[in-house]
């Protein structure tokens, strides 16, 4: 009797139980046909024509997974795998993303490199966990979204507590939201700057799709931007001088009036060495901070260059061609080539003693070469005298003169037939064919404008670290170099190619990838540059700074007593004879 009471409520229990198990699945699969139904009435109302969709899940079990067809006709499915990766290949932009994840742990692992990211998507996350969650993880998978770069998202869920749908959105730079929205929480998120949690119920009937993505970026709220920078004056130039850091210059005073129009704060993160290359971490460059994220915005106008994703580009503001700079071969006037190579002070030293000759012979010895003044110029330029002295004392003074000028005449004409022949057939550099036809050494720094150079078919190239000055290049080397950066390094020894060698390229700021401040700062950015005010501010830079920084060498060699010592040696030691045989000849009279 007992054994049959006993097989009996085992039985019962076990009937009991698999009643349990059916009702708890036809209630988790009422919830889970709930979640498609939200969203595919959100699709439908909202954003009837989108086309092309992602949906991101953990779970092949999820329903969405397995009804998305009917949410939207086409669409790129990402399985359960470690990488997230996409089964088909979808060429059409992606509009709109569909997130149910049982984690939102989960949800920085399927956004990692995720090529299909833009600007304009907007994100719907579900809870795809437990179904009994309901809403209690809104915050956690948005603030996990915020802080993955993603700003224009809604959480679906379904409400227990007060049986219905509703939808949470969040502000992460000020209190703001459309009047349906209905504030939450305010909490500290990325460096400690509030971020604002919103919800409002969903009518399935009358949704709310204007205000489901507003703009957040308006007023950014003293929001940090990070901003990456090198020195490259005149346009950026900072200095730290006791722990107290300065900044000037043109791309400051950009970013400051961006930085102000956006409410935003500016920090920088740290001072780059170097530019660098987003695929090198060795240098640890601007361009490599950029790619890895430690800052949000270039300080620094760069030149436009391929980017791939590692990093967005703003609208090119400046034109920024590729010019030539080397010492100045163009030969002065023929007037003032003479004064060129002989300064008036020798000129006037050898008048001097062409007077003093003249007169002595004349007045002292009584044997002149000539009785004419006019003769102390032909004495002078080297010229044929009416006559020679006859004495002996006469002649030696008068060859010793002679012969001294003959020599300073002869290095003289050497030195002017050099300028005025030699120098008259060398070219300076206008394009860019004439650095490799002239065997120019071309100096310039690395990256996009040794690349350039070597796509141009430059071939004899020599990388520096820094821009440098006429006063640094040999006679055969030119430095080249963007053109508005050179123009503040010209000086009046420097020739600068009257148009840019290189053309066509461009400059603008680098953000980090995928960062949702980029369109909102690119079109401040494009509404600074069409309002002209980047002119004026660059023109008024430029004048600040085009002072010559560099204390250039002189374009021609000036002839000194230096150059024509050994001539004035034999005129003096000449001289010195013929005073000797002069007293002599005058001892020997007397006695």
């Amino acid at each position: 009797m007992l054994l049959k009471i006993l097989i009996s409520s085992i039985f019962s229990l076990l009937f009991f139980l698999h009643f349990l198990h059916g009702f708890d699945i036809k209630v988790s699969s009422k919830e889970e046909n709930l979640q498609v139904h939200l969203t595919t009435n959100l699709m439908k109302q909202c954003y009837p024509t989108v086309k092309s969709s992602y949906l991101i899940t953990d779970s092949q079990e999820n329903s969405l997974y397995m009804n998305f067809y009917t949410v939207v006709g086409t669409i790129t499915l990402f399985e359960q795998s470690k990488n997230f990766t996409s089964n088909l290949k979808k060429k059409s932009p992606i509009s709109s993303v569909i997130m149910s994840l049982r984690s939102s742990s989960k949800l920085e692992e399927a956004l990692i490199d995720a090529k299909w990211r833009a600007f304009n998507q907007f994100f719907i996350i579900l809870d795809g966990g437990d179904t009994n969650n309901g809403c209690d993880n809104a915050k956690s998978f948005l603030m996990e979204a915020w802080r993955n770069d993603i700003l224009k998202a809604v959480f679906l869920c379904w409400n227990y507590q007060k049986q219905i749908p509703q939808l949470y959105s969040f502000n992460p730079f000020n209190r703001y939201a459309p009047m349906s929205w209905e504030k939450v929480a305010v909490v500290p998120a990325i460096n400690g700057h509030p971020w604002t949690l919103f919800v409002q119920n969903y009518d399935t009937g009358i949704a709310t799709c204007e205000s489901l993505f507003f703009d957040r970026t308006s007023d950014l709220g003293r929001y940090i931007i990070k901003f990456g920078l090198f020195n490259l004056p005149p346009f950026l130039s900072y200095k730290n001088i006791s722990g107290v850091a300065t900044i000037n210059g043109y791309n400051y005073e950009i970013i400051k009036l961006l930085v102000k129009e956006l409410n935003a704060t500016l920090v920088i993160d740290e001072v780059a060495a170097v530019l660098g290359r987003f695929d090198n971490a060795t240098t640890r460059g601007l361009l490599w901070r950029v790619a890895k994220g430690k800052v949000d915005l270039t300080m620094n106008s760069l030149i436009l260059r391929a980017v791939s994703k590692s990093a967005e580009i703003t609208y090119p503001f400046h034109g920024a061609g590729l010019s030539a700079i080397s010492q100045n071969r163009l030969s002065p006037g023929h007037d003032s080539q003479l004064f060129s190579f002989l300064p008036p002070s020798i000129f006037a030293l050898l008048f001097i003693t062409c007077i003093l000759v003249f007169f002595l012979l004349l007045y002292l010895f009584k044997d002149p070469y000539s009785r004419n003044v006019v003769a102390i110029v032909l004495l002078l330029l080297n010229l044929p005298t009416p006559s020679t002295p006859i004495t002996t004392n006469g002649r030696i003074i008068f060859g010793a003169t002679l012969l001294g000028f003959t020599i300073t005449n002869v290095i003289i004409q050497a030195k002017m037939d050099t300028v005025m022949s030699i120098l008259n057939t060398e070219q300076n550099i206008e394009n860019i064919e004439d650095i490799n036809n002239l065997n120019y050494t071309v100096l310039t720094r690395r990256g996009i404008l040794s690349q350039t150079l070597e796509a141009n078919g430059v071939t004899n190239i020599k990388l520096v670290p820094h821009y440098i000055s006429c006063s640094q290049l040999e006679r055969h080397e030119a430095f080249v170099g963007v053109e508005y950066i050179l123009r503040t390094h010209l000086t009046d020894t420097c020739h600068m190619s009257k148009h840019p060698i290189v053309p066509g390229l461009f400059v603008s700021y680098y953000t980090r990838s995928n960062w949702p401040i980029y369109p909102k700062i690119n079109k401040k950015l494009l509404m600074l540059f069409e309002g002209d005010l980047t002119r004026y501010i660059s023109d008024k830079v430029l004048r600040e700074y085009y002072v010559p920084n560099f204390q250039e060498v002189e374009r021609y060699q000036v002839i000194t007593l230096q150059h024509m010592e050994y001539a004035f040696y034999f005129f003096v030691g000449s001289s010195l004879m013929s005073l000797i045989v002069f007293f002599v000849e005058l001892v020997i009279t007397i006695a």
